[in-house]
């Protein structure tokens, strides 16, 4: 995990994805972003906080097909991705 006073985000184990949080006007949003020869291939939000929520981290399990999100209050979040093909 990385830290930095914008956003958190943490790197999947083969290198292909970052699960990251944004800092929007009003919102935490939890994005992905598909890397593909260095590039970005896709950028995704995934969720977005309300407007009294609070989002500290998000990161991905071990093969990528879940999103952990952190949030305030004891209030933690399982995001399941499903790919198509």
């Amino acid at each position: 995990m990385v830290e930095n006073p914008f956003s958190l985000f943490d790197i999947s184990a083969d290198g292909n994805k970052i699960v990251y949080t944004y800092k929007n006007e009003n919102t935490i949003e939890v994005r992905t972003v598909y890397l593909e020869n260095d590039r970005i291939a896709n950028s995704t939000t995934i969720y977005s906080s309300g407007p009294n929520e609070y989002i500290s981290m998000a990161f991905g399990n071990h093969d990528s097909s879940k999103i952990i999100v952190q949030g305030g209050y004891g209030k933690n979040y399982v995001i399941e991705l499903r790919y198509k093909n």
